[in-house]
């Protein structure tokens, strides 16, 4: 019996497999790992996922040991040229893969700006676990439990840029490429390690919850629960129709995460 794929914003996976594939509409390509291998295919194969817990040997190399891993949501994105991809595992832990020329990855350093960032490689063939992320989630929320399970809610990839969404609702993380200010930090670093967005993350104070994150491009929206866009940062033209056609796109794949209602239900909500 064929295993079926199941959509996820500009790709599919198996949730026990984990097989990633990019949609033609993108028309991206395995260039750079972002489906979790090596290779130039976009068919459908199992992704790979580098031990966390095996140390790296730098006379050896990057070392070929992989783990099994479930995956209880995966997001892929990116241009043509480059492309990266973020998996939820059922344990709550967050993997990266694909490019990380700009730190859309988060690994390798709690410093902002090149200097410091510790690139084992410009890009990654198999998916990276991110721990210093759910740390620092931790830290700013004050949770000390080792579940990690309700720590993040929402991923957005962008073009050289990652966002997470915190369950609180509130809190919103970015890493990657920021100089058209689309990470949502005040002062546009160029490039950034994983930070709190401060221009679309809302204070606690504030009635509002934000129901997803979508980044597109140059640009990043945070979407309230009803999924009309609550702020936005960076490089970003309502006026467009590929805008558009994003934001529909990410609020179409929010719905289906179960994080929005569905375009039914939102009519009916605004009658």
């Amino acid at each position: 019996m064929k295993e079926a794929l199941l959509r996820i914003g500009t790709g599919y996976y198996h949730p026990d497999h984990v097989q990633i594939t990019l949609s033609h509409r993108i028309k991206q390509y395995n260039i750079i790992g972002q489906l979790g291998r090596a290779g130039k295919s976009s068919k459908p194969s199992k992704a790979l996922f580098s031990n966390p817990h095996v140390a790296k040997d730098s006379s050896e190399g990057i070392r070929n040991t992989f783990v099994d891993v479930k995956a209880s949501k995966a997001y892929t994105g990116g241009t043509k040229d480059a492309g990266h991809s973020a998996v939820i595992d059922s344990k709550g832990h967050i993997w990266l893969t694909g490019c990380d020329r700009w730190q859309q990855l988060g690994l390798g350093a709690s410093t902002n700006g090149a200097s410091g960032y510790t690139w084992e490689r410009l890009w990654q063939e198999s998916f990276q676990r991110n721990d210093f992320l759910l740390d620092f989630i931790k830290s700013k929320s004050g949770k000390t439990s080792s579940d990690n399970s309700t720590l993040i809610r929402d991923v957005a990839i962008g073009g050289d840029h990652t966002l997470v969404l915190a369950s609180n609702q509130k809190d919103v993380y970015s890493f990657g490429k920021g100089a058209e200010g689309q990470l949502g930090i005040v002062s546009k670093p160029f490039v950034s390690c994983p930070t709190l967005a401060k221009e679309l993350s809302i204070k606690e104070s504030d009635d509002r919850k934000i129901g997803a994150v979508c980044a597109i491009r140059h640009c990043s929206f945070t979407l309230d629960e009803g999924g009309h866009v609550m702020k936005r940062s960076g490089k970003c033209r309502l006026d467009k129709d590929w805008i558009k056609n994003a934001i529909k796109d990410c609020i179409e794949s929010a719905a289906v995460d179960g994080l929005l209602p569905k375009r039914d239900e939102q009519n009916s909500n605004e009658q």
